[in-house]
C-alpha cells in the first residue's frame, strides 16, 4: 500500500480487524481514516463490504483525500470506498446507516 504501507502498518491493521465482530456484509464507517489504510485493508478482507472513510484533514484536504484514493486504487478497492472530509463530532449519517 504505497511507499509508506510497510509490514508494521499492515500487521497493526490486521490485528485491529481480527478484533472486529462483523460478517463483512454491508457498510462500515472509518472515523479518523487518515490515509485510509484501515478502510482499504478492511475492503481487501471483506470483499462484499463498502466503506465510508471520514477525517477532518487539514488544508489542503484534497491532498489527503488523494492519498486515500491512491491507496484504494493500488489495492483494487476504489469502487467500494468513499473518502469524505467530515468531523467525528458532527456526523452526517443516520443511526443504523
Amino acid at each position: 500500500m504505497g511507499k509508506n504501507g510497510g509490514g508494521l502498518q499492515k500487521e497493526l491493521c490486521n490485528a485491529l480487524l481480527d478484533k472486529l465482530e462483523w460478517d463483512g456484509h454491508g457498510k462500515a464507517l472509518d472515523i479518523g481514516t487518515g490515509g485510509g489504510r484501515v478502510a482499504v485493508y478492511l475492503l481487501t478482507r471483506y470483499t462484499l463490504a463498502h466503506v465510508v472513510g471520514i477525517d477532518y484533514w487539514d488544508n489542503p484536504w484534497a491532498y489527503s483525500k488523494a492519498i486515500c484514493d491512491e491507496n484504494a486504487e493500488s489495492e483494487g478497492v476504489a469502487d467500494r470506498v468513499n473518502f469524505q472530509r467530515a468531523s467525528a463530532v458532527n456526523l452526517h449519517f443516520e443511526d443504523g446507516e
